[in-house]
């Protein structure tokens, strides 16, 4: 919790969502490193481990075996945070999370011209282990 507090503490001051110019220096550098025309951040959930708690433990219980709240990051090539939502039960999939987050419901505010993302939830979906 007292990572997550620390997260939403600075949030506003260190973490944006770049704009349209910014996507392209951003999707260019990557274009040229990693091949992937486009992409302009990569995307990933995390848990953050807690003890059980007194209600709705059920949702907090992890795949892994321990409880946890799963936040959802974004970042782009050079590991800077561009977006974060934090709070969601431990036993929800990485896509769940995503397909709810605010960044996805508003998707044509923040991508154009065929921007993507990338991640990692399609071998967790497809049973692939990490």
């Amino acid at each position: 919790m007292q990572a997550c507090s620390a997260i939403l503490k600075l949030q506003k001051e260190v973490i944006n969502w770049p704009d349209e110019e910014e996507r392209k220096v951003i999707s260019t550098r990557i274009k040229h490193a990693h091949g992937f025309v486009n992409c302009v951040a990569f995307i990933d959930c995390t848990l953050f481990p807690f003890f059980a708690p007194s209600q709705n433990f059920e949702d907090y219980f992890t795949r892994k075996g321990n409880y946890a709240i799963k936040d959802l990051f974004i970042c782009d090539d050079r590991a800077k945070i561009t977006w974060i939502e934090m709070g969601w039960p431990g036993s929800m999939h990485d896509n769940w999370v995503w397909s709810n987050s605010h960044l996805y419901l508003s998707k044509e505010k923040y991508f154009h011209n065929k921007e993507f993302l990338l991640g990692d939830s399609v071998k967790e979906f497809l049973g692939i282990s990490q």
